[in-house]
């Protein structure tokens, strides 16, 4: 199957972002939600309710019990997406505590 246009999975490793991640999320879906086939949130060991708000923007959420750092949820979501099948060109990371603009996806995508 021949593609057009290049659809990108964006994947948010979390660790007790509840405060942050809500926002975070909204403006990823509002800057990039048409170009993005999956948004996969990795809960990496939260306590705090993180996996919560990330059930109320996507189905794609990846839980781990304990805290393994950011390779192991880097990992996790790579994973994920492979194994679903997502169709995407490119996976874009944007950290859950709002240190990556998520306003500079569509410069990312083009």
């Amino acid at each position: 199957m021949r593609r057009t246009s290049l659809d990108f999975a964006v994947f948010v490793p979390v660790f007790n972002e509840q405060e942050k991640l809500g926002t975070v999320l909204d403006r990823v879906m509002h800057a990039a939600g048409h170009r993005i086939s999956a948004l996969v949130v990795v809960d990496d060991g939260s306590t705090d309710g993180s996996e919560s708000v990330a059930k109320r923007f996507t189905d794609h959420v990846v839980r781990r019990e304990k805290n393994g750092g950011n390779g192991i949820a880097t990992r996790d979501a790579l994973q994920y997406i492979s194994e679903r099948n997502h169709l995407c060109n490119a996976v874009i990371r944007i950290d859950g505590d709002g240190q990556h603009d998520p306003a500079l996806l569509p410069e990312v995508m083009s």
